[in-house]
């Protein structure tokens, strides 16, 4: 990745919704506070956040804001990432997905993590066999994929405006048992 880039990832341990945030500089406590405020916007307040060890997690201030938010946060052994197994898993497949992406600059890096996180968030998970957006929106997310084969819903909104038309222009015609051949 393009010069001393840092990513930080966390999951929806629910929906496997992931987040992925740059961290251009370094990740201090007030970085890292405003990263998981955008992830709030989306997914809300965490009941619990299981972190790593990290300074920026174990700093009074994270505490205090944790605490005043009515979060708790839970740390992992120093030196063990498989505690923390769901976020090191989804940081690892971002770096195998970033490594093929030949990146040379910090917009590089912004493009595929989007492309990634879209990818991500539309493949069902092997634990729930479930989209991520399946889970977090209760629908599937729209992609290119979807342009290849339209929808269900494409095709009905297509077929109840043709038969709209088509009945503008028709009479109702009644028959009896009456009526002579």
């Amino acid at each position: 990745m393009p010069g001393e880039t840092l990513v930080s990832g966390n999951i929806d341990t629910y929906s496997k919704w992931p987040e992925i945030h740059v961290m251009e500089a370094n990740t201090t406590t007030r970085s890292t506070i405003e990263k998981l405020q955008d992830t709030f916007v989306i997914l809300g307040l965490s009941e619990i956040i299981l972190s790593d060890n990290g300074p920026q997690f174990t700093a009074q201030q994270f505490g205090e804001y944790c605490t005043s938010r009515g979060i708790k946060n839970i740390t992992t052994p120093p030196y063990d990432p498989k505690s923390n197994g769901e976020a090191e898993r989804l940081v690892g497949i971002f770096k195998t997905y970033m490594k093929k992406a030949h990146l040379k600059t910090i917009k590089d890096l912004h493009n595929r993590l989007r492309d990634f996180l879209a990818l991500y968030c539309s493949t069902p998970h092997t634990i729930t066999s479930q989209t991520p957006s399946e889970l977090l929106m209760n629908r599937r997310i729209r992609t290119l994929l979807d342009l290849l084969k339209p929808g269900q819903g494409i095709i009905t909104i297509n077929q109840q405006w043709q038969k709209e038309c088509y009945d503008t222009h028709t009479k109702v015609r009644q028959f009896s048992v009456e009526d002579p051949g």
